[in-house]
C-alpha cells in the first residue's frame, strides 16, 4: 500500500485511486475489527482522501508505514510469545532485516521509539545479537544516537 500511495501523482488516473483506496479500505477494516486504533485512525484519513481522489502528504504516508510496522512488530511479539518454544535453536524469530533497518531509520532521524517496540524488537533477536542489540539500547538511554545507529548497522550486517 505504501508503494501504491506513493506512486500516485497529483493527476493519476481514477483507477490508481481506487486501486489504492480498496487495499486501505480493507486493511482499514481488519484494524477496526481486531482494536488496532493507531493503525485504524491514520487509515481512516487515508480511505478519506482517497475517495476524493488525493493524495495524502508524505507526512500522513510517512505515518501510516510506521503504524503499519508497529503492528507487525506487536503481532510478531505477540506469536513468539504465545509460541512457548523454550530452546533457542526451535525459537520462533521474528526481527528480519527490514524491521532492523526501519528501526535504524527510526535512529538516525533521532526519533521517539515507544519501549514496547524496542522490547518486542528485542524479544525476536537471534541470540547472537543480544550484546550488540544491548549496546544499541545503551546508546539510546544516553542519547546517543549516531552511536546506536552504527551498532544497528552492524546487527543488520550480521543477520
Amino acid at each position: 500500500l505504501v508503494d501504491l500511495l506513493n506512486l500516485i501523482t497529483s493527476d493519476a488516473a481514477a483507477e490508481q485511486f481506487v486501486e489504492a483506496q480498496q487495499l486501505n479500505h480493507a486493511l482499514k477494516g481488519v484494524a477496526g475489527n481486531i482494536g488496532i486504533e493507531g493503525l485504524y485512525r491514520i487509515s481512516q484519513q487515508i480511505d478519506l482522501l482517497l475517495k476524493q481522489h488525493q493524495k495524502p502528504n508524505v507526512d500522513l504516508i510517512t505515518k501510516f508505514e510506521q503504524a503499519f510496522s508497529d503492528t507487525l512488530l506487536e503481532i510478531d511479539a505477540y506469536l513468539e510469545q504465545s509460541a512457548g518454544v523454550g530452546s533457542d535453536s526451535l525459537m520462533l524469530k521474528v526481527v528480519d532485516k527490514d524491521k532492523l533497518v526501519e528501526l535504524k531509520k527510526r535512529i538516525d532521524a533521532s526519533e521517539f521509539i515507544e519501549d514496547n517496540v524496542l522490547q518486542a524488537v528485542e524479544k525476536g533477536l537471534p541470540s547472537h545479537l543480544i550484546a550488540d542489540w544491548q549496546a544499541v539500547l545503551g546508546n539510546l538511554d544516553s542519547f546517543e544516537f549516531e552511536c546506536a545507529g552504527q551498532k544497528l548497522e552492524k546487527m543488520i550486517s550480521l543477520m
